[in-house]
């Protein structure tokens, strides 16, 4: 398949040729929905994918959750976006920056991945890529995993967001 922005997208044969290199830096970025009947104001409750990272997961990855620590969590909304000096702050505390290329990847589809990517992209890093099959197809082409759990220093990279992504309720509603 060819991509329209290939630089945003690598292959679990790429990752296997290049894991272990310096300037990278992989993350899981697993989030599961479970989907209640009981509240319609609670349509679903949120859980972490760390347990399942820390059992198995690509060799050299950390992790990133997406509701502890990207999301605003005083909002009365799951997953929204937090301001974005905050948001970069956070980023970079998670090893997010310069010089490494990123490249997230989730199990249980390219959401959450993508959800993080242009996260990281809004703030305007762009050395940024999603894994395509995630950890699902990383399993089937039996390359290795490994347990435990790895964090990253922090790294820096310059706030550069382009706010020509965003759109107000009233444009949506034009």
């Amino acid at each position: 398949m060819k991509w329209k922005y290939p630089e945003f997208i690598v292959d679990c044969e790429w990752l296997q040729d290049h894991n272990g290199e310096q300037n990278l830096r992989i993350y899981d970025c697993t989030t599961y929905l479970h989907f209640t009947d009981e509240d319609p104001l609670k349509p679903y409750d949120v859980e972490s994918g760390f347990l399942n990272y820390q059992a198995a997961h690509i060799p050299n990855a950390s992790f990133l959750d997406l509701q502890e620590d990207l999301s605003d969590v005083n909002s009365e909304y799951k997953f929204t976006l937090p301001g974005l000096e905050d948001l970069w702050d956070r980023l970079q505390s998670k090893g997010v920056g310069e010089p490494y290329h990123i490249i997230l990847y989730s199990a249980n589809g390219p959401h959450w991945a993508a959800r993080i990517w242009w996260m990281i992209y809004v703030t305007g890093y762009r050395r940024v890529s999603v894994l395509d099959g995630g950890f699902q197809e990383w399993q089937r082409l039996n390359y290795p995993v490994e347990a435990g759990y790895k964090k990253f220093g922090l790294a820096k990279f310059k706030l550069n967001p382009n706010h020509q992504i965003f759109v107000s309720k009233d444009e949506v509603l034009s």
